[in-house]
């Protein structure tokens, strides 16, 4: 039976209340090391192109008036097949750089350096480690200071690129976000007796 409403995927997180009481961000990736049984020697082959971010998250207890549209908004995603933004709710970003911000160069899938451009700086530390930008709700982390010295900023990211974006795609550089789906079919919330509602969940990125 077809559903009698539809949503559009991601969907936005509900803006109330504006934090989380606690999160924990995480970035999993893959190696396969071997080692001798005879010297110890060890041998590391990392698998680059597994890389995503994990969450954990847990919002203020909140009255009904708030957890309404929190579960509404885990309906709505409909277990593990709906997808929502999101990014790390504790970071802020460090760097000094504004403006509208746009890849110089097209990336490839695998890079780990992004060529943009349009930063109001004329110079300095635009974005520092730590940072965090999305192309097309594609997450990366900052993993060097990024110096605008001339027209065009590199800027050293990881995980590497997995998708091809083109000359001119915006870089999101303040609120960047991922796409994100639940680790859980079953989602659900705990209420007292006081009506206050605590709602804790765990996700991954969408890949």
């Amino acid at each position: 039976m077809a559903l009698n409403y539809t949503t559009s995927f991601p969907l936005t997180l509900p803006t109330s209340p504006s934090n989380f009481k606690s999160s924990r961000f995480e970035l999993e990736r893959k190696s396969a090391i071997s080692e001798s049984p005879f010297t110890g020697k060890q041998q590391v082959q990392l698998f680059n192109n597994f890389s995503f971010w994990r969450a954990t998250l847990t919002l203020p207890p909140m009255k009904r008036s708030d957890a309404g549209n929190w579960t509404a908004f885990f309906a709505k995603l409909r277990g593990r097949s709906g997808t929502f933004l999101l990014g790390d709710p504790d970071g802020t970003k460090q760097g000094a750089g504004t403006g509208t911000i746009t890849l110089a160069s097209a990336t490839a899938v695998g890079d780990t350096r992004l060529s943009t451009t349009g930063y109001a700086q004329s110079s300095g530390n635009v974005l520092k480690a730590g940072d965090y930008v999305s192309i097309n709700n594609d997450l990366h982390i900052v993993i060097a200071d990024a110096t605008k010295s001339s027209t065009n900023v590199n800027v050293d990211i990881d995980p590497a690129v997995k998708a091809i974006h083109s000359q001119g795609a915006t870089v999101t550089i303040s609120g960047a976000k991922g796409t994100f789906r639940l680790d859980n079919e079953v989602v659900g919330w705990d209420a007292d007796q006081a009506s206050l509602y605590g709602f804790t969940f765990t996700c991954s990125e969408a890949v």
